[in-house]
């Protein structure tokens, strides 16, 4: 009864089985594990057998239906992923989620196009244990066991403990990586590099990619390996009509899941990310600013902040919040690990590529003060033991846990407060922020409609996006000329986006009357030069702006975290008293000023870029150099005095640039020295007109510093620093002529 044949396998897995089935079709699994240290354990000796597709298949000869998935980032994988497993996190355990991996069919190296069908033997097998199991045996490929009732002799019945085992020999069977290729690939390099099995593999012209680094990761690493196990989950197509000889092609029932993972899995958005990390300081300083936030309603209230969106987005969607979480974690990883040179240099442009993260991390450290306060060494809880770590290591992805206190404490002093007092107290920020309290003071009532409404503009954000949903459906149902017949009534969702719509309408309305200190009715061309405003402030641009103004004076005067928390609230009221002293100065940030008004001082593109951020620093230096606030140190104001000269300069660049960029579209005759010399002499014009009404900048100090420019021959090359016109946007650039 029991057949104990004499198929030798050459991979033996065990774990818990299971099937999942839908009308389209059936998938059975193995959950299991593999193990990344030495041993003789059934977890260690499938660790091997998992490799990715390129080095299961030749690429080159596959037919192009028999592709899965091919292309590997190793660099990633060596830099990152390893680093992962290897090194010692100062923020948590690390996790990987299931490796999903096909049992497939091959020839030697080639796909087969089926499974073998199922051999006539026996479903009861007993092994060498005396353990009872159910057989399925398809051919000498491979053969699935499932643990029976040992009390029923015939093994017709199942145990209650879903015990399974897959055994299958590495000639005809291969295992595929579906879903995971990058953390498997992380975990083969490790085993092939322990193992020195690198030459024997076929991937082994990957190497150099891995060997090297993970060896001397190794011999600092306190990591144990034996203790390291990741999960996978090993799949297979099982015979859904018994009475077919063979099954259906697996490699393409391969692809189909391979499609249904990548599709239906949702990456989550990096808002969520922010929100449950820990495994970036900068994110941790994020949710305690929200927390700071939420306990103290001086600043602002929590909902004014976008802080759950699946879309990464330059500014706030919702037209009551006054920045998103991503503004604010741009804004974080700006204050603390921004690019020194842009901060020290107000002429100089942000510089694209990739950031530095050495340089990145020691600013860090020094923004945090932590030599003041930190010992050398710190003893941290390790996974099996105490660690510990230099203090000039810690970095914003490795960092003690026994100090996110600390850490955290010495952010928000400094630069959390920082960043809280521009968000709520710069003057147009305050105007949004008042008109969002009287908003929710003003939105009462009984009615279903009008509770749903309250939840998604001040409670749960998730409600926003929902009945917004809501009411995009009921429309286009409404404008579906096919059923014209069928107008559908307004649900309680759909009304309630109704009264949203006009109490964000209401709120537009009563920020344009704080910004234009107007007590009465406000026209429609004052409402349109608010919304233009805050939709210009409104952005990354902006805020990185104001904190790179913070950051260059915080560098120039060589303050401290006391003294710079200390005085950013004035510098932030000098700001404001610029506005102040000059009402017309409320329109300083439209850039689409109506006609007949004067030409907008700002001249960029109709899409904010955040690296047009240094454009705004330009612009509150200039608003703390045109009023002599008398609450400013003599020493602050001789730092503004002197930035502003190069900041304004480095604009002076732009409207050249833009001069040059509308005269080759309009003036084509002109010679290339006569362009560069009536680029110039416009761009002159404008700004000296421009600093002149916005700022009460005298004509004669705009040309005693524009002497002074030139003469120190800064203007130099100008034309070196001019792009390219035929590689513009159209949509995205503006003409700004002077007229001559």
């Amino acid at each position: 009864m029991f057949s104990t044949s004499g198929q030798s396998w050459d991979v033996v897995v065990e774990g818990t089985y299971g099937e999942f089935s839908t009308p389209a079709g059936q998938v059975s699994y193995l959950m299991t594990k593999a193990k990344l240290g030495q041993d003789t354990s059934l977890a260690s000796k499938l660790t091997p057998y998992l490799a990715p597709v390129r080095e299961v298949l030749n690429i080159e000869e596959m037919d192009f239906n028999q592709l899965l998935q091919r292309d590997l980032d190793d660099h990633r994988v060596a830099t990152d992923l390893i680093d992962y497993i290897l090194k010692s996190q100062f923020n948590g355990p690390a996790f990987y989620t299931p490796i999903l991996a096909a049992l497939l069919p091959f020839e030697g190296a080639a796909p087969a196009s089926s499974y073998p069908s199922q051999s006539q033997l026996s479903k009861s097998f007993k092994d060498n244990t005396g353990m009872l199991w159910q057989q399925a045996q398809y051919g000498d490929a491979f053969r699935i066991l499932k643990l029976a009732n040992q009390e029923d002799p015939t093994a017709e019945l199942l145990n209650q403990i879903n015990l399974g085992r897959i055994e299958f020999n590495k000639s005809k069977s291969k295992l595929v990586v579906i879903d995971g290729q990058h953390r498997a690939m992380a975990l083969i390099a490790i085993r092939r590099t322990i193992d020195r099995e690198w030459g024997q593999s076929t991937g082994a012209k990957f190497s150099f990619f891995y060997e090297r680094r993970i060896q001397e990761i190794l011999k600092t690493s306190s990591i144990d390996l034996h203790r390291i196990e990741f999960p996978v989950c090993i799949c297979w197509f099982p015979d859904t009509n018994p009475t077919d000889t063979v099954w259906p092609d697996p490699h393409k029932s391969a692809r189909k899941l391979f499609v249904d993972v990548n599709q239906n899995a949702k990456k989550p958005s990096e808002s969520r990310v922010i929100l449950l990390s820990d495994s970036q300081l900068v994110y941790i300083f994020v949710r305690a600013l929200l927390n700071q936030v939420r306990k103290n309603d001086r600043y602002f209230p929590l909902h004014a902040i976008e802080y759950d969106y699946e879309k990464g987005e330059g500014s706030p969607v919702r037209p009551s919040a006054v920045a998103n979480i991503l503004m604010i974690e741009n804004s974080i990883q700006l204050a603390l690990r921004g690019d020194e040179s842009l901060i020290s240099n107000v002429g100089e442009n942000m510089r694209a590529g990739k950031k530095n993260e050495n340089n990145a991390d020691r600013r860090l450290r020094k923004e945090l003060e932590i030599k003041e306060w930190l010992t050398q060494e710190i003893e941290d809880e390790g996974i099996t033991d105490v660690i510990s770590i230099e203090r000039d290591d810690i970095t914003n992805k490795n960092f003690p846990r026994s100090q996110i206190d600390g850490l955290t404490n010495r952010f928000l002093q400094g630069w959390g407060a920082a960043i809280l007092e521009v968000l709520s107290q710069f003057f147009p920020f305050r105007c949004h922020i008042d008109s969002l309290k009287l908003l929710e003071e003003n939105t009462v009532g009984l009615t279903p409609q009008i509770a749903l409404a309250q939840d998604a503009m001040f409670k749960g954000l998730g409600m926003y996006w929902t009945l917004r949903e809501s009411h995009n459906q009921w429309l286009e149902k409404q404008q579906d000329k096919s059923n014209r017949s069928l107008l559908q009534t307004k649900s309680d969702t759909v009304e309630a986006w109704e009264i949203i719509q006009e109490k964000e309408e209401i709120f537009k309305i009563d920020r344009a009357k704080l910004l234009f200190g107007k007590k009465l009715d406000i026209d429609d061309k004052l409402l349109r030069s608010s919304e233009n405003s805050f939709v210009t402030i409104r952005t990354q641009a902006f805020l990185s702006g104001a904190i790179l103004t913070l950051a260059t004076l915080k560098k120039e005067l060589n303050y401290d975290i006391t003294i710079f928390s200390q005085r950013v609230p004035i510098w932030i009221q000098s700001w404001n008293k610029a506005f102040k002293d000059s009402p017309k100065r409320a329109r300083l940030f439209d850039r689409k000023l109506v006609e007949g008004e004067h030409n907008p001082f700002l001249r960029l593109s109709s899409r904010l870029e955040p690296a047009q951020a240094v454009y705004f620093r330009y612009i509150l230096l200039e608003l703390m150099a045109c009023y002599d606030d008398p609450d400013l140190h003599e020493s602050e104001k001789e730092i503004v005095d002197k930035l502003v000269l190069s900041a304004r300069l480095l604009y002076l660049k732009e409207l050249i640039k833009q001069q040059e960029k509308a005269l080759k579209r309009t003036e084509f005759n002109l010679t290339a020295k006569k362009l560069k010399d009536k680029s110039e002499r416009n761009g002159k014009d404008l700004l000296r007109d421009l600093c002149k009404y916005w700022f009460s900048l005298t004509k004669e100090k705009f040309n005693e510093w524009l002497d002074q420019v030139e003469s120190d021959k800064i203007i130099s090359n100008i034309e070196a620093d001019i792009e390219e016109v035929d590689n513009d946007n159209e949509e995205d650039s503006e003409d700004y002529l002077t007229e001559e």
